[in-house]
């Protein structure tokens, strides 16, 4: 999902030459891990040098790491919700 939101707004070969680095800072974008980034842990990735520097799309993941955790605890997992 973050991948395709970053695309959505900056240069495509830009997204896709940061995006290991990307994958490495927020864990493999396992939302049990990324849900629980504290503000501080993700304004530290505003100085990591691999990654592109926009506070909004950083904060972006989280939000979603915790929208897609809601979901699969209502729904037991992100799939049952994707196929109603």
């Amino acid at each position: 999902m973050s991948l395709r939101i970053f695309s959505a707004g900056l240069k495509h070969s830009a997204v896709r030459e940061t995006w290991p680095a990307f994958e490495e800072v927020f864990y493999a974008f396992d939302p049990r891990n990324v849900r629980t980034m504290s503000d501080d842990d993700l304004e530290a990735l505003m100085s990591e040098k691999r990654i592109i520097h926009r506070l909004g799309y950083i904060l972006s993941v989280r939000a979603n790491a915790i929208a897609v955790g809601d979901i699969a605890e209502e729904e037991g997992n992100m799939g049952v919700w994707l196929t109603k």
